[in-house]
């Protein structure tokens, strides 16, 4: 169980990603184009691993209902009261998506959430959203790429079997592969920003998924180095963040 405190610094540091990277305004309209508007209903969303909403709020508009599933109880009460204030049809789940109980959904999300699931697990994770889809629907995969800044955390600040265990898009998609699935992949380019070098730690803190801790002189130095090294652009910091979008379409029955 993750204590208030670290609830709290979690959401904090997630609020200053999401306000320093443009992948939402990338992927909401391609996902729109591409995905919902060819779905031969849109009845039922289901976003896991819901966050602050960044995906479901403007996805839900597209949707009679939408259900977030969300432990974190901040991020969860905060998108409900969203959907209440903006009138949209909304509910939730404040757990995981391994024990929620749902109904048949047309598109199911899972962004960026495959990080926080163990490797054995990541196929019955998935599994479980395609036996949720109805016929024609569709699971939304969004993953880092093994080629990107956020990847280079973890080698340099990781074991190699903590961060081998950590979940990429590459990674995935093989393993979809492996098991059948039928899908379709888009890569976006994309950075995460900060001002100052606090800023940019507290990301490194985020993007690490508390996997690493900076509780010595030693290893607060270390993380001093690399950002000034690696991420220091002109005055600015910036994290490559390059994803990629994994669509899994259940056949027409």
């Amino acid at each position: 169980m993750i204590s208030n405190d670290k609830t709290v610094q979690f959401k904090q540091q997630f609020d200053l990603l999401s306000k320093n990277t443009k992948e939402y305004d990338i992927t909401v309209p391609y996902i729109v184009s591409h995905i919902v508007d060819k779905l031969p209903q849109r009845d039922h969303f289901i976003d896991v691993g819901a966050g602050r909403g960044n995906l479901a709020k403007p996805l839900s508009a597209h949707f009679k209902h939408t259900t977030i599933i969300e432990p974190n109880q901040h991020f969860y009460h905060e998108v409900l009261d969203w959907a209440l204030h903006h009138r949209r049809n909304m509910s939730g789940v404040s757990g995981t998506w391994r024990h929620a109980q749902v109904d048949k959904a047309d598109c199911i999300l899972l962004s960026h959430v495959l990080y926080y699931v163990p490797r054995q697990t990541w196929m019955p994770f998935v599994a479980k959203a395609y036996d949720s889809l109805n016929p024609g629907g569709s699971i939304i995969i969004i993953l880092n790429q093994l080629s990107n800044g956020v990847t280079d955390l973890y080698h340099h600040f990781l074991e190699p079997n903590a961060w081998w265990e950590i979940a990429s898009a590459e990674g995935m998609q093989e393993a979809l592969l492996e098991a059948d699935y039928p899908l379709q992949s888009v890569n976006f380019r994309s950075f995460i920003r900060a001002d100052t070098a606090h800023e940019a730690h507290e990301l490194i803190d985020f993007l690490l998924l508390g996997r690493a801790t900076f509780d010595t002189p030693e290893k607060q130095q270390k993380r001093v180095d690399y950002t000034e090294t690696y991420l220091k652009h002109g005055g600015r910091y910036a994290i490559n963040s390059n994803c990629s979008l994994i669509t899994v379409t259940k056949p027409l029955e």
